[in-house]
């Protein structure tokens, strides 16, 4: 990442923490320490991705707060009800965070089960004020940066998908060449191991920005199906 990009995806985060703590002072929010959280957990390299981890938070946070309150409504006279219960419920995300493609989501909605009863446990009574004021601080963080990263300087991950395919597409070509290589030739300088080794880490790449481009590039959605 070039030290202008670097300077300019500071600004950003810097602004919508700045943002995030006004609106929370102006309006007397509690917790905003949550929506801070949000703002540092998916602010990344495009727009697309932080968009895409935005929205799978949202998603998660809603889940495991509302399955979270039910849990203390239902179990919290009977400890081990309640241990019961969330073992079953992890046990359940957990199967998902391998086998979704939400596994972000998952893993959410997974901690905050047992998060919101471990916070209010012996002050059931503040259950509900927890829940709401986590939530709104997450989406208003979540809100507010994926605002300003769309709006300063985006960074569409369509352009990094066609870059990491150059390059994957380039180091392809190569390690066929490698596997052509004779004895009596030159040694090459790259290992078909290593090369294979480079390509995989390409290959992770390529699938997070694919799946970041379908949210903040037109061209690559319209191809989806």
């Amino acid at each position: 990442m070039a030290e202008r990009t670097q300077i300019q995806e500071a600004f950003k985060l810097a602004l919508s923490m700045v943002l995030l703590y006004w609106l929370a002072l102006f309006m007397n929010w509690d917790m905003p320490k949550y929506g801070a959280l949000a703002i540092v957990l998916i602010s990344l390299d495009t727009t697309g991705a932080s968009l895409r981890k935005g929205i799978f938070r949202i998603v998660g946070t809603t889940v495991g707060l509302a399955i979270g309150l039910f849990a203390i409504a239902a179990f919290s006279q009977d400890c081990w009800q309640m241990l019961i219960f969330q073992s079953g419920y992890l046990l359940v995300v957990a199967y998902f965070m391998q086998t979704s493609r939400l596994a972000y989501a998952w893993f959410v909605a997974g901690f905050l089960v047992p998060l919101i009863w471990s916070t209010t446990y012996g002050k059931v009574d503040n259950a509900f004020h927890y829940a709401t004021f986590r939530y709104l601080e997450t989406s208003v963080g979540v809100i507010i940066y994926t605002a300003v990263s769309a709006l300063l300087w985006p960074r569409h991950a369509g352009d990094q998908l066609y870059q990491l395919g150059n390059v994957f597409w380039g180091n392809f070509k190569k390690l066929f060449t490698l596997y052509q290589y004779s004895p009596a030739e030159k040694k090459p300088d790259q290992s078909p191991n290593e090369l294979r080794m480079q390509l995989i880490g390409t290959m992770t790449k390529l699938s997070q920005s694919l799946d970041a481009a379908y949210t903040d590039t037109p061209c690559v959605a319209r191809d989806k199906k």
